[in-house]
């Protein structure tokens, strides 16, 4: 099921429900009217015949949602930095230079190709791959 069509059963069904509520408190100030309790049963049953044709679809797929959301905070936890690995910057910051310059030779373009040499250099990380 498409999203874009459970965002439009998502709309038709609080658009249902504001009618209702409307309905309702219109109801609640009009007691004597007969009118107004048929549009109160009128939206009561709009809301109905909506769960009726599309609720378990819903349901569904929103467990699907649920579903792939899991999925994505699994593979969110494997790419945190296994013990024994340090995550690092791509690019060396202020204090990372300032803290690895030796001497007045070194210049900070200097120290950051060699940051990046030493990177590349690296072994990866033993994340574990998601296939999608």
């Amino acid at each position: 099921m498409a999203n874009n069509q459970l965002s439009e059963w998502r709309m038709a069904l609080n658009k249902a429900v504001e009618n209702y509520q409307s309905a309702h408190a219109w109801y609640e100030e009009n007691q004597s009217s007969l009118s107004v309790m048929q549009d109160v049963e009128e939206a009561e049953g709009v809301i109905e015949k909506l769960i009726r044709q599309h609720g378990v679809l819903i349901v569904l797929n929103l467990l699907d949602e649920i579903d792939e959301l899991k999925e994505l905070q699994e593979y969110r936890k494997a790419r945190i930095v296994p013990d024994g690995w340090v995550a690092v910057p791509a690019e060396p910051t202020g204090d990372m230079l300032a803290r690895i310059k030796l001497s007045k030779v070194w210049t900070t373009e200097a120290l950051t190709a060699r940051y990046k040499d030493m990177l590349r250099a690296a072994p990866r990380a033993p994340y574990m791959e998601i296939n999608k």
